[in-house]
């Protein structure tokens, strides 16, 4: 938290405005998240602007979302996927670098013990994350940079206007050279607004080579996988060998399958894209299949429908899959195995992407099953 006050992120609430407060104020809770995979920052402070006040409402209930600004997250990763040289990085502070209106900053307090120990007000200076109107401010502070230097910045200005989600930016690039053109006119665009891309991640090594070591999520360029897998709008994206994969949760072989157990795993496997529906559509079908059952959250001694045992090994074993280079020929089959394993006359629709030409054109197909 002195960073906040060390950067002029936040500020000690003068004595006067403690005196005399203003009509609105509110004290936002503060707790700090440890996050192991970070390669940057590992400990993050988090403002619970969901929480209760005394009067039974939290900040976010008093505010409004803001409008959806976001290109869906399937576009951006099907254009990412396409490009020959694919690239990410994000927008280190985005939130913090932008300012927030003075009226506004004591809906931002926080409580927080000074080097004496002593307990003082403080209150934001810049946008919250947590608090609910926060991710449309920064983006259309983002759009409207972009909009505003679309003549003397095309290459930049369409990046920012298509390829990023909030502070989250992925693109590609057939060359080199257009690669490293679209990096250095966006990080001139952006710095204009004291906005800093960092974290950079390639799965190309000569393209890395270009950017300094500090702005990349890896200084060393040849970590051989996993170390050079990172998550990209959260999926993860394995550099290394450029292709694109589903962490699987941890299962413990010693404990009972029960039903929390199951609900637990399907809903950690986060994919946007589909790529293990016929892995993820049967373990709904399984669950769904449980709830018929009446059966408690914990409930050691569940008797699973016919098939239902064998069908959750399957899913288990199926999200160790990993997909690259015939990734789309790899899906009709195994879209037919799982017809076959699981006895299903059919599964809900699904995107199934098909290479047409492996080289340069690739062309999109949506099948019905």
């Amino acid at each position: 938290m002195k960073e906040y006050l060390t950067l002029d992120h936040a500020e000690l609430v003068p004595q006067y405005d403690l005196e005399n407060p203003p009509k609105y104020v509110f004290y936002l809770p503060t707790c700090g998240v440890f996050k192991d995979s970070s390669t940057t920052t590992k400990l993050h402070a988090i403002f619970d602007a969901s929480a209760n006040s005394s009067s039974g409402t939290s900040l976010n209930d008093l505010l409004l979302t803001g409008p959806n600004l976001y290109p869906l997250l399937t576009t951006i990763l099907v254009k990412f996927s396409l490009h020959r040289i694919a690239f990410s990085a994000d927008i280190n502070k985005m939130f913090r670098g932008i300012a927030l209106q003075p009226q506004d900053r004591d809906l931002h307090r926080f409580l927080l013990h000074d080097d004496q120990g002593q307990i003082r007000d403080y209150r934001m200076k810049r946008l919250t994350f947590g608090v609910k109107p926060s991710p449309f401010l920064a983006t259309k502070v983002l759009h409207h940079l972009a909009e505003f230097n679309k003549d003397t910045h095309p290459l930049a200005s369409h990046s920012i206007l298509t390829s990023f989600y909030v502070d989250d930016f992925l693109l590609g690039a057939s060359t080199l050279q257009e690669a490293d053109k679209i990096r250095q006119e966006l990080c001139r665009l952006l710095k204009s607004a004291r906005m800093i891309l960092r974290k950079w991640q390639s799965n190309d090594l000569s393209f890395l080579e270009t950017i300094p070591e500090d702005l990349r999520e890896l200084a060393d360029l040849h970590l051989p996988s996993p170390l050079s897998a990172s998550k990209t709008l959260g999926i993860h994206w394995d550099v290394s060998k450029d292709n694109f994969y589903v962490s699987v949760p941890f299962v413990n072989d010693d404990l009972p399958v029960t039903k929390r157990e199951i609900a637990s795993i399907s809903a950690k496997v986060f994919d946007i894209m589909g790529f293990y529906s016929p892995a993820t559509v049967p373990s709904k079908i399984l669950l769904q299949e449980l709830w018929k059952l009446n059966l408690s959250w914990d409930d050691p001694e569940i008797k699973f429908p016919k098939n239902g045992s064998s069908g959750f090994q399957h899913y288990q074993l199926s999200l160790l899959i990993r997909f690259h280079g015939d990734l789309y020929y790899r899906m009709f089959r195994l879209v037919t195995s799982f017809f076959t394993a699981f006895q299903m006359p059919l599964l809900p629709p699904m995107m199934l992407w098909c290479i047409l030409e492996l080289r340069t054109k690739m062309k999109l197909y949506q099948s019905h099953l």
